[in-house]
């Protein structure tokens, strides 16, 4: 009888455990895999949000122009350790500076194949504050380096012939490449593209993949929803996260393409509202227009997407936008995770509505995304502004 008392104390312990723990942890083949339910570990957990600078196009000033993005590129800039802000001209092949303030200070680059030109357009910045250098893609997977002030130094043609980058991050382990990859040939039906994460040399060789697969593309059945490779990078952290509308997992990788982490949420797969599909509908008729009839798109999803970007924080959280909040007037909708993985609160942030988020150390960076300037007919108004955020 005694031993049946225990045994049920034990278990009532556990039951009790479980409850105050709303997440289970396994490991799988060496993987840790966290499940959190939709119960948050840190319900009173607080941040602020403090408004540094806004740069936007304006009648009184002319000195300088932001020019939206061509084709399918976002509006990418990045910080120095002192502030000052670059942006790309992705329409000039231009690098804008700002001061901390917001005050326009010069700009560099232009069209061409000779040192500081671009022979694309760029579509992508890195300021990297352990060197004080500026890295600059464009299009052509040239990656053109210069000095906080604008000077050329060097250009490392980082593509070859079936992968092209197109993103750069540079972390503690070395370069990171976010690139295109293609298999076989182009029009036919054994054609395959898709994008995918490589880590790199300090020569700024591509060197092994580290996640991303490549899929057949067709012209005339081109899908809308497919975000590519999601990720949050910073130091020593990789996320990239499942982009599928039914479940909601984010995996976790080290430099060496090794995978840590499986964090995965509970989530029930929701629907788009009629307004909404009406509206991608719309966005997509123009692409089409803008086009020529060169591409067609698949009919759209009904369902949403269950993540559709992250960034890691200051303090190594991470912050994931949920169920396609980015619009949502009453706030942008995040769920914040721990560095273990554990889901703390789902917070709705009202100053990130409509924006895309780059996250540097304790800065956000916030620019219209390329999605309102499909649904605006290509005259969306062109904003950046920049945060500081701080947590509890």
């Amino acid at each position: 009888m005694k031993t049946l008392i225990t045994l049920l104390v034990a278990s009532l312990l556990l039951l009790s455990c479980s409850k105050e723990q709303p997440y289970i942890e396994t490991i799988v083949d060496g993987v840790k895999i966290i499940e959190n339910t939709k119960e948050g570990i840190k319900k009173d957990l607080t941040y602020k949000i403090q408004h540094i600078m806004t740069v936007e196009n304006s009648d009184e000033d002319t000195t300088f122009v932001l020019n939206f993005p061509q084709h399918r590129a976002d509006l990418n800039s990045d910080l120095d350790d002192k502030g000052n802000l670059y942006v790309v001209d992705n329409v000039k092949s231009f690098i804008l500076k700002f001061d901390k303030n917001g005050k326009y200070l010069s700009q560099w680059g232009a069209k061409g194949q000779g040192p500081g030109e671009f022979p694309s357009s760029p579509i992508d910045i890195s300021v990297v504050s352990s060197t004080n250098k500026v890295h600059v893609f464009d299009g052509s997977g040239r990656l053109s380096i210069f000095d906080l002030d604008g000077n050329f130094i060097k250009f490392y043609n980082i593509s070859k012939r079936a992968v092209r980058a197109k993103n750069f991050y540079y972390t503690d382990q070395g370069p990171l490449f976010g690139c295109e990859v293609f298999e076989g040939q182009w029009g036919t039906n054994d054609f395959k593209m898709g994008t995918c994460l490589y880590n790199g040399t300090s020569e700024y060789d591509i060197k092994d993949k580290i996640a991303g697969d490549t899929k057949p593309f067709d012209m005339k059945n081109v899908d809308a929803d497919d975000q590519g490779l999601l990720t949050a990078i910073s130091g020593e952290n990789i996320y990239i996260a499942d982009t599928s509308k039914n479940k909601y997992v984010i995996y976790q990788y080290d430099y060496s393409g090794k995978r840590l982490k499986e964090i995965k949420k509970k989530y029930a797969p929701l629907r788009r509202s009629k307004e909404d599909m009406e509206g991608i509908q719309e966005a997509l008729d123009k692409v089409e227009k803008n086009m020529g009839g060169m591409i067609e798109f698949k009919e759209v999803s009904n369902l949403r997407s269950a993540i559709t970007q992250m960034f890691i924080d200051s303090k190594n959280n991470l912050w994931v936008t949920v169920n396609e909040s980015m619009f949502k007037e009453e706030g942008q909708e995040f769920d914040v995770f721990n560095d273990q993985g554990h889901f703390l609160k789902t917070v709705a942030v009202p100053e990130l509505a409509g924006f895309k988020i780059r996250a540097k150390g304790k800065y956000l960076i916030a620019a219209t995304p390329i999605e309102q300037n499909y649904s605006e007919g290509g005259k969306a108004d062109v904003v950046i502004k920049v945060f500081e955020l701080t947590m509890d």
